[in-house]
């Protein structure tokens, strides 16, 4: 054997020199067993897999009683890059890091890498493999099967291997796995047994690398009964537009489980839905259920949810109670708000439990073009009805305020408050403000409107804490429904 140093005692000396974790040297040893005693260990796993769509850095260690290098990466540096790449000593413990930059092409892309030492036939092989930038197109199925069971069909481009799966047992794939292969559509039938009941759906769904795409396939039935729809199964908040929901079905009957809702069978392929303005703070639901007139079809049935949105934003310290009402807290700036704009309106607010400190506040108000309109109840301070805001009339003040008196054990036996803003039809050019208390008015103000100097002019209704100087007193109170009114104009 060619020997690579003159004598074993040269070989240790350099063992020495580059801190050898051995603490003894035993200068006698021959070339061969001192060749043996050189350690090179690495914590690389063999195999590393990189997805293409982000970069990504893979560490790992060296261990070593001998110089090593790292080859392999020669010419991939627009790629991958790692640190560093050789030590010229011995190096008990070195982290190496392996970059790997994102993957633009579409292609795997593959690296093996070698780590070796002087003087020994000890290497490591870590293989690290980037996926390809991946393709993916998936072309749903474009009719239902059949009660039959007869197939249909749908594509998956892509360069991806992939993958389709569904959540009923009833589905058949003529196949469930493809190899990729770019730019050309693989076609996938779908069959079912026959079905001799109501019509039923699954969900498909097609997995490709990181893609995932599903779509609902729909299987008829020997029974029809199923509800038509266009759009979402949502009534309108406001109440102004019925809810318009088909049927095709056999000789059917309709059920409502919540009585908020007028549901109506209005023909046999047709249910109207109506509900009023929904004056609560979270939406009203309900479960439309049509059965089979015929006795002997008696256990099929078809249930669909609907829904009615509010009419309010909520922002601040606001919770939504369980029954639809909400509770405000204490904090400046918490306020439900209306979605509409009104010009003229009555506000009316159903209360609930309430707790009023000695700085609790309550106010209702509305800005329209540049006039704000106030009905502030902040105890503590002015309690008062009050208007103002930038008027173009020659000698008008631009704010107005009518001030009554309420105690606290008073707002907090209110049940009702109700604010309205009307027209004053005999001062055309003035609007009035009155404020009732459990019914009863409490103030009232007349004042210049600016709705008389724009016919555009409207707002949003709000109420709220508002005032910075009365805020987190521990006051809160809860509505349990909010009413606004639009007031026409003679």
């Amino acid at each position: 054997m060619k020997t690579i140093f003159k004598t074993a005692q040269s070989l240790s000396v350099v063992l020495l020199a580059v801190a050898c974790s051995i603490t003894e040297i035993d200068t006698q040893m021959t070339d061969e067993q001192a060749i043996a005693a050189i350690r090179l260990e690495c914590s690389a796993e063999a195999q590393y897999t990189v997805p293409a769509e982000r970069a990504q850095v893979i560490t790992f260690h060296v261990s070593s009683t001998t110089p090593w290098t790292i080859t392999g990466q020669e010419g991939l540096e627009d790629w991958l890059t790692l640190s560093p790449e050789s030590s010229s000593v011995s190096s008990l413990n070195e982290d190496i890091r392996v970059s790997v930059k994102m993957n633009e092409g579409f292609q795997d892309r593959v690296a093996n890498l070698t780590v070796s030492g002087a003087n020994t036939q000890i290497t490591h092989v870590v293989n690290i493999t980037q996926l390809r930038k991946g393709r993916f197109a998936l072309m749903p199925v474009s009719s239902d099967i059949s009660a039959s069971g007869s197939p249909v069909t749908f594509t998956v481009t892509t360069n991806l291997d992939w993958t389709a799966s569904a959540n009923a047992d009833w589905i058949v794939f003529d196949k469930s796995s493809g190899k990729g292969n770019d730019g050309v559509a693989q076609t996938v039938s779908l069959s079912a047994p026959q079905n001799p009941d109501l019509s039923r759906d699954a969900k498909v769904t097609v997995k490709a690398g990181e893609f995932s795409q599903s779509f609902t396939v729909k299987q008829e039935g020997g029974v029809a009964l199923d509800f038509v729809l266009d759009g979402e199964p949502v009534v309108d908040r406001k109440g102004e537009k019925p809810l318009m929901i088909g049927v095709n079905a056999v000789p059917w009957d309709v059920q409502c489980d919540n009585p908020y809702f007028a549901v109506e069978k209005i023909s046999d392929t047709q249910i109207k839905v109506v509900a009023p303005w929904n004056n609560k703070f979270a939406p009203n639901k309900a479960n439309i259920t049509i059965k089979p007139t015929d006795a002997s079809m008696s256990q099929y049935s078809r249930t669909l949810e609907i829904e009615q949105g509010i009419n309010f934003r909520l922002s601040g310290n606001c919770e939504v109670q369980e029954d639809g009402s909400v509770k405000l807290l204490s904090n400046k700036d918490t306020k439900v708000t209306s979605l509409d704009n009104y010009r003229y309106a009555s506000v009316v607010l159903t209360m609930g439990d309430k707790n009023f400190e000695d700085h609790g506040q309550l106010w209702c108000t509305t800005k329209a073009a540049d006039c704000n309109i106030y009905n502030q109840i902040t105890l503590g301070g002015n309690i008062r009805l009050r208007t103002d805001g930038s008027l173009p009339v020659s000698g008008e003040s631009t704010y107005k305020n009518s001030t009554y008196s309420i105690t606290k054990a008073e707002l907090n036996a209110m049940t009702e408050y109700r604010f309205d803003v009307l027209p004053d039809n005999v001062n055309e050019q003035y609007h009035i403000l009155d404020f009732y208390y459990n019914g009863t008015k409490k103030a009232t103000l007349n004042y210049l409107s600016v709705f008389k100097e724009s016919a555009e002019a409207e707002g949003p209704y709000y109420f709220g804490f508002n005032s910075e100087g009365y805020t987190e007193d521990g006051s809160w109170y809860v509505v349990k429904t909010c009413d606004i009114t639009p007031i026409a104009e003679d």
